[in-house]
């Protein structure tokens, strides 16, 4: 037994391990049961909880240079395909081993494919995103109430492909088009690889599954065969042998640590499958890094990002706390630094160093920068603003000694020779312009230094080690401190005792033990349940309960209708003014027109239809609520998952010993015996009910197959929950006494009527959900009822586990 229990996540892992081994020949005794039953269920507790991963996610637009920027990170700016356009055509999620050589490199890759759940919610989006093109490019409603009716699954594709062949034909510059060919794919793929599958790649696979077209150089080969599944992988897992001196993995306490290469958004194909993907990544990242082109920076990446962290399921204020900016390409800003500088490009012509106000009046690029980056993060946080160039670093590495001719391969090989001179001569220029005080400075320091790439390492280490992980080793330390003072009194008692003969009851008494804390254990779980599960305004550790959640969901339905924008752009002057309303122009029949040909008028150009009747806001609130009744299904699921795996975590102890002595020979011996005796059936209830409660997802899985029974609210309902009278007109309605009256039709109007639709449609999903709850709870107490009624001890299995242990003795003597 080792004398110190520090260390790292790995070696407190196998610490406990080899206690477990130590405490399982540990005799039964009853001066020994409960310390040792305490102490394995400790050395669980620490197994379980030795595996922490850290995951550092790269987010950002097409083109920004983040596959670029991952290479140099690792120390090897070859590492992944880059090219100036679209290139990296799947997520790919590089985990890291520590190695003796040089240079990081790939050692393994495989294909993981999605999942049959992962694969439904692909075809949702390739069907949400479908109905929204179909909207906007003014496909007739009752052609597209098809994509509404068509059931989220494989066997929906061909309908949908159809339905975008035929509607692309007509409608050409629409986004249809490249929908139709992303189905195309996924229909392509499908017929190529199963679904929830894997497999190992070479070199060449690797890159046709990882790049787009636009960014794959060379002759097809035959290996392009492989790229046809493409539209089915979920991500590509890259084993990558990084050097101790580029990246230390010690210095996170030897946590697993993974990258992850997101494709761009808004570029190169299958822009739906990117998204997707980017959502999922949102929901699992510990350090997020989202990257913007300097030379484009945009603060509209920020509502991109809402809505992607939205649909993630992930908590904004969670993800905000795990949120860098980085400002990639810096050295491409056209005209600076030199703007900032006299014509002999070695004096500054701002004062010496400049605050960033001055800073920023005199370079209004870099004013953009900086918006774009503090936009994406909470405020205050500048701290978290990173100044990014992968060129700047190279040139820097081109001249150190040690690594002179390395980084001149690695530029020739990019072709970047160019490029490298003049972000070297940009960084120096900077330096000559100064730094202003204070983070944003920092950061253009850093720039000029090494491309900032060591203080975006140093950030990216103190924010993984900062969200729990030094706090996590600790507590694991101080419970192996714990483990191990459990076995040294264990070694007291036993060497007090003296040699103990160890028989057939050993192994019963433990299986007793187990099952007799799990009875305990089903007991508190029926007594949690209600006030847990059955409470929609419960909240699980501090988190938004599930009514809030779906509070959050139906604002942010209802705030997407295509209803508001056209409302907002009818405001003139800080209210509502509606100025084409469908009939209300003349008579097509009035006969004074008889007289007139106007087959030679061009006609007149549609205006968008603003809402004026509370009619027009039923049909969107109807589907809003209806969409809603879905998701709350899922999140309830999720909620009885996490539910379940809490207790799982619990009785992690229990389950290790059920799991070590309920094997399949004892199985076998019960069935046998229940064959000639009665009596064992008792033992075969037991061990069914011990299979009920320790499934993995035996109680989760139950729950939804009675949730899935369970059907939505009536359409009569949910009229009855619309908010308005839906035969009243508005109060901007040409034919309204309130229509022009500012106190009616302002703006705030708007914003209070999108608010009243929200919250009906969170009180009446609400209600659904209650329903759920109630019949997940009913579900759930039966079940951990009829489990309970069985956690009874039979006789009959003590005699069954004699008979096992005594014929293997007598084997053992045979032999």
């Amino acid at each position: 037994m080792p004398e110190t229990h520090g260390g790292d996540l790995p070696e407190l892992r196998l610490f406990a391990e080899e206690a477990l081994l130590r405490l399982g020949r540990v005799p039964a005794h009853p001066e020994l049961d409960a310390l040792r039953l305490a102490a394995e269920k400790l050395a669980g507790k620490i197994i379980e909880n030795s595996d922490k991963r850290v995951k550092i996610g790269l987010f950002g637009g097409f083109s920004v240079g983040k596959s670029l920027l991952l290479g140099t990170v690792l120390g090897n700016p070859l590492l992944l395909p880059v090219h100036n356009q679209a290139t990296t055509a799947n997520v790919a999620v590089l985990r890291l081993t520590q190695s003796d050589g040089d240079v990081a490199e790939i050692t393994g890759a495989r294909a993981e494919y999605l999942s049959d759940a992962e694969l439904s919610a692909y075809i949702t989006q390739l069907l949400n995103h479908a109905a929204e093109a179909a909207d906007q490019a003014n496909v007739p409603k009752d052609e597209s109430v098809l994509l509404r009716t068509l059931p989220h699954e494989p066997r929906s594709l061909p309908a949908l492909q159809t339905f975008l062949s035929e509607q692309s034909a007509a409608r050409p510059n629409s986004s249809l088009p490249a929908l139709l060919a992303e189905v195309g794919k996924l229909r392509d793929a499908l017929a190529a690889v199963s679904p929830g599958t894997a497999e190992d790649l070479d070199q060449a696979a690797l890159t046709e599954l990882l790049t787009q077209a636009e960014g794959r150089d060379g002759p097809r080969t035959a290996t392009a065969a492989i790229g046809v599944r493409r539209a089915m992988v979920r991500r590509l897992v890259l084993e990558v042998a990084v050097p101790v001196a580029t990246w230390n993995l010690a210095e996170l306490h030897g946590a697993e640590i993974e990258f992850v290469d997101v494709p761009g958004r808004g570029g190169g194909e299958d822009w739906a499958r990117h998204e997707f993907l980017t959502t999922l990544e949102i929901g699992a990242v510990t350090v997020a890094l989202v990257m913007f082109s300097a030379d484009r920076a945009r603060t509209a990446e920020r509502l991109t990002l809402n809505n992607l962290i939205y649909h993630s399921g992930r908590l904004p204020e969670d993800f905000e706390d795990c949120l860098f900016a980085a400002a990639g390409k810096f050295d491409g800003l056209q005209g600076l630094p030199w703007r900032l500088l006299a014509d002999d490009e070695r004096t500054s012509l701002l004062p010496s160093p400049p605050t960033e106000q001055q800073l920023f009046d005199a370079a209004g690029d870099i004013r953009g920068v900086f918006t774009a980056a503090r936009e994406l993060l909470p405020p205050g946080r500048d701290d978290r603003v990173l100044v990014i160039s992968s060129l700047v670093s190279l040139a820097r590495a081109a001249e150190d000694g040690l690594t002179e001719q390395w980084a001149k391969d690695v530029v020739a090989k990019l072709a970047l020779r160019k490029e490298v001179d003049e972000a070297r001569e940009k960084a120096a220029g900077w330096a000559r312009v100064g730094f202003p005080p204070g983070e944003a400075g920092a950061a253009l320091r850093a720039f000029t230094e090494d491309g900032g790439i060591a203080r975006l390492k140093a950030k990216l280490f103190a924010h993984a080690r900062g969200r729990g992980l030094d706090l996590h080793v600790r507590g694991l330390g101080r419970d192996v401190a714990t483990l191990a003072e459990h076995e040294r009194e264990l070694e007291k008692i036993q060497a007090r005792l003296g040699p103990l003969e160890v028989t057939e009851r050993e192994t019963a008494a433990r299986l007793r033990a187990a099952v007799s804390s799990l009875s305990n254990h089903v007991s508190d779980m029926r007594a949690e349940l209600w006030g847990t599960l059955g409470d929609p305004r419960h909240r699980p550790d501090g988190a938004p309960s599930l009514f809030d959640r779906i509070r959050q969901d139906a604002a942010n339905g209802v705030a997407e209708w295509p209803l508001w924008l056209v409302l907002l752009g009818s405001v003139d002057n800080g209210m509502i003014v509606v100025r084409d309303v469908p009939g209300d122009g003349p008579d097509d029949d009035f006969d004074d027109f008889d007289d007139f040909d106007d087959e030679d008028d061009e006609p007149l150009i549609p205006l968008p239809t603003a809402p004026v009747n509370v009619r027009d806001f039923l049909e969107p609130y109807q589907d809003t609520c209806r969409s809603l009744y879905g998701s709350v299904g899922e999140r309830l699921t999720r909620a009885v998952t996490d539910w379940v795996g809490g207790w799982r975590r619990v009785f992690a102890e229990e389950r290790l010993v059920v799991e070590d002595v309920l094997d399949e020979p004892l199985r076998a011996l019960a069935a046998e015996e229940a064959r000639r005796d009665p009596a064992a059936q008792y033992v075969l209830a037991l061990f069914q009910s011990l299979d009920w409660l320790l499934g993995e997802k035996a109680l989760v899985t139950r729950v939804e197959g009675r949730l899935a029974s369970v059907s939505p609210p009536a359409a009569r309902d949910l009229d009855a929950s619309f908010p308005f009278d839906p035969a009243r007109s508005l109060a901007w309605h040409p034919g309204s006494p309130r229509r022009g009256k500012r106190e009616y039709c302002d703006m705030i109007q708007v914003f209070r009527l999108r608010r009243d639709l929200g919250e009906a449609a969170s009180g009446h999903v609400g209600q659904h959900l209650a329903a759920l709850q109630t019949r997940a709870c009913r579900v759930l107490d039966r079940r951990l009822a009829e489990i309970g009624s069985r956690l009874v001890w039979p006789d009959k299995l003590s005699e069954i586990i004699a008979e096992r242990e005594s014929g293997e003795g007598r084997e053992g003597a045979h032999a």
